[in-house]
C-alpha cells in the first residue's frame, strides 16, 4: 500500500489548500461571505455565471424576468 507521487495531481491540490487557506484567513479576518469571495475561485460553475453576466451573454438566453437586467 504504497502512495505514488503524482505531479499534476499535487499541482490540482497544491492550488486548492493555498486558495482554502486563503479563504480561511479572509473569513477570519474580515467575517464569513468573505470566505465565499475567495473560495469560489475553486468553483466553475460560479465562474461560468460571473462570466455570462460580464460579457452580456445572460441577456441573451433570456433566463431573468423582464425587467431585471436591463
Amino acid at each position: 500500500n504504497k502512495l505514488e507521487y503524482n505531479e499534476e495531481k499535487y499541482k490540482e491540490a497544491k492550488e486548492a489548500i493555498t486558495i482554502r487557506l486563503k479563504a480561511m484567513i479572509a473569513q477570519n479576518l474580515y467575517g464569513f461571505s468573505e470566505f465565499y469571495e475567495i473560495f469560489n475561485e475553486l468553483n466553475p460553475i460560479y465562474k461560468e455565471g460571473i462570466e455570462l453576466l460580464q460579457n452580456g451573454d445572460y441577456k441573451k438566453l433570456k433566463l431573468a424576468r423582464e425587467g431585471i437586467f436591463k
